[in-house]
């Protein structure tokens, strides 16, 4: 079929226009952006229009119907038609009506009369029936029968103006009737006559009914020169032009949304991570707080210790006193929890305050995202909530009671050996008084003697020991209560941010999948007037430029 590349190509640029024109009224484009859309698509589908001239029985109506593969007009078809001015278009039933004497209107349902409009006219009409419907003609053929004379058309065709001549084409048909010596002499002829009465070159076509080969090479012709002409493609450039003009002003606000809405989903998704980050650096603070208060535990417990040596004498291992070092101890362990009170209430702040700190800056990333200004609320870090719970699972430390215990259990274990060292003693003491010293004796008294002090060292460090077994112990426990309340805390702490940031995330996701189909549609019109910018600047021309045979 005449012109299936443009036709395409037309197609796709207007398929491209609906959907700019539709994209333009949903993104509230200007109204002149609108009109100009309209204005392209009207330009965009308007009609070729070809005529046929000719005297009767030279083969108009057999040339355009081989011409464009339809039985459409003719005698044998039209006989109504025969001897006015036949004007060919698209309609959905074969209908004729007669618009003025010589003039009539041929509605046909053939779908290429939909891009073409065709004139049939015989070369007895009048010029000035001829020149209002010509005078739009893109393509005016002069058809002539190869077995007849040409010498009636030359005072006709100069009345019809020197702007027609230059879309006029001579068809030599019927040439199947005559030799090919015969046809060649006859398109010789024309071109001298030509030359003489119209003092200008037209294209010359050959062909016959059966002629396939003279038809395609003036197909090829058509679609060269004016299917695809000059004109034709800088209406098509003017249309791609405004078209993508247009496109730059519609695209620009929902790719710019697209652009921040996609700069604001890798903020959330920066922010996801950075409270991820958060919640690990306050288990580390965490950590870090428990080794702090863990060492200043183990540092009580070496002063205990040492304070503890310096007031335990092993001599008073040796009889039990009315005040034993209950009270030495009681004393210490007023003062471990006094201490270690205040030490925790201060690692409760600087935990607090690193948390806050993170949560401030998670604070300003939001409010950036969401373009506000302003102090915003804090999250509460339930400080003195948890100092509450942390007394409730306090540990005794009960030192005072593993000393006095730890004393008595030394003393009783002592009375013996020193009983036994004491009477030693007495016996060597009064054999010498007597007279009669004993060496045996002597040296038993000293074992005994050194037996109950040595004993009584180790005792001294076994209650020591005990003392700082029980404290560890002790420590252990309370900082493994204290663990767990105080990472509570701090996930509580964060726990507002997470369903915020996912509540978020899930609405950009959202509005990322629903502007899709629109960006996505925009792509595609980009692409269809990127082919068609391409296809302009290779020309999309088929076939020869030359209408010589």
């Amino acid at each position: 079929m005449i012109g299936d590349a443009y036709f395409q190509l037309r197609a796709q640029v207007g398929t491209g226009l609906f959907s700019l024109l539709r994209l333009a009224a949903e993104s509230g484009a200007k109204e002149e952006t609108e009109a100009a859309l309209r204005g392209m698509q009207s330009r965009l589908r308007e009609t070729f229009t070809f005529a046929a001239l000719g005297s009767a029985g030279a083969g108009k109506s057999t040339m355009l119907n081989a011409l464009f593969g339809r039985e459409f007009c003719g005698a044998a078809v039209e006989p109504a038609t025969t001897g006015h001015v036949a004007v060919f278009q698209h309609g959905d039933e074969a209908h004729d009506r007669t618009i003025s004497g010589d003039v009539i209107e041929c509605d046909r349902p053939h779908i290429f009369l939909r891009d073409f409009t065709v004139i049939e006219a015989p070369g007895s009409v009048a010029a000035g029936t001829l020149a209002p419907l010509l005078a739009r003609a893109d393509l005016v053929f002069y058809v002539l029968s190869a077995t007849r004379s040409t010498s009636e058309i030359w005072d006709s065709l100069p009345r019809l103006g020197r702007d027609l001549l230059k879309r006029l084409v001579f068809v030599v048909w019927q040439c199947d009737r005559v030799s090919a010596e015969e046809g060649a002499a006859s398109v010789k002829r024309l071109r001298q006559a030509m030359l003489r009465n119209l003092a200008q070159a037209c294209p010359i076509f050959t062909g016959s009914q059966i002629d396939s080969a003279g038809r395609d090479k003036l197909e090829r012709w058509i679609e060269s020169e004016v299917i695809l002409s000059e004109a034709r493609r800088v209406r098509l450039r003017e249309i791609n032009e405004v078209a993508r003009e247009t496109m730059r002003e519609i695209v620009a606000k929902p790719r710019a949304e697209r652009l921040a809405l996609d700069r604001e989903i890798e903020e959330v998704r920066q922010r996801r991570g950075e409270l991820d980050d958060c919640q690990e650096q306050s288990h580390r603070h965490v950590a870090g707080a428990l080794w702090t208060l863990a060492q200043s535990f183990d540092g009580l417990r070496r002063g205990g210790e040492y304070l503890l040596r310096t007031q335990l004498r092993l001599v008073d291992l040796f009889w039990k006193r009315a005040a034993p070092p209950r009270e030495f101890a009681q004393e210490i362990e007023a003062q471990v929890h006094a201490s270690f009170t205040l030490q925790l209430h201060d690692q409760l702040i600087a935990i607090e305050g690193e948390l806050q700190d993170s949560a401030a800056e998670q604070l300003r990333g939001r409010d950036r995202a969401r373009g506000k200004t302003g102090p915003s609320k804090m999250p509460e870090f339930p400080r003195a909530a948890l100092e509450e719970t942390l007394a409730a699972l306090d540990i005794p430390l009960d030192a005072a009671g593993v000393v006095d215990e730890a004393f008595t259990a030394a003393v009783r274990l002592l009375q013996l050996p020193a009983l036994a060292a004491a009477g030693a003693l007495a016996v060597a003491a009064g054999a010498a008084l007597a007279g009669r010293p004993s060496a045996i004796l002597a040296g038993l008294a000293g074992g005994a003697c050194i037996f109950a002090a040595l004993l009584a060292y180790l005792l001294r460090r076994n209650v020591i020991a005990g003392f700082g077994r029980h404290f560890t112990a002790n420590r252990g426990t309370l900082l493994a209560a204290l663990e767990p309340a105080l990472r509570s805390a701090a996930e509580r702490f964060y726990a507002g941010f997470a369903p915020a940031l996912e509540d978020r995330a899930g609405e950009l996701d959202a509005e990322r999948r629903h502007g899709e189909p629109l960006l996505a549609q925009l792509r595609q019109i980009e692409e269809t007037f990127a082919r068609l910018e391409t296809d302009l600047r290779t020309g999309l021309a088929r076939g020869q430029p030359s209408g010589e045979p």
